[in-house]
């Protein structure tokens, strides 16, 4: 089995375990593209995950594509590092990725 996208090892984020050490790291993406007919069915407002994520054991990371400034404003003040403004293309968000734990 061949993953369909490979991060480029040169590009893959460093996660400092000295400042993580025992906790589960683990990416999340609230909502799809508005577009699609379905997506009030698969997307969450991220304002409602917020009591779900006070785990003193996981670090969160953001993979949400074009957040709007309000949820900017609520990642960064649930202290919930943004990996997908990083991102330019598919291949960014792979290295942004593949150090962690979970994908959510």
């Amino acid at each position: 089995h061949r993953p369909y996208l490979n991060a480029d090892k040169e590009k893959i984020i460093s996660i400092p375990k000295h400042t993580t050490q025992n906790r589960l790291h683990v990416g999340i993406c609230w909502q799809g593209g508005k577009q699609y007919i379905f997506d009030p069915k698969r997307s969450i407002e991220l304002l409602f995950m917020i009591p779900l994520l006070n785990f003193e054991k996981v670090r969160w990371y953001s993979l949400q594509y074009e957040s709007t400034k309000e949820e900017r404003e609520t990642l960064h003040y649930s202290q919930i590092t943004d990996l997908a403004s990083k991102c330019q293309d598919f291949s960014d968000l792979a290295s942004a990725i593949a150090p962690l734990d979970l994908i959510i």
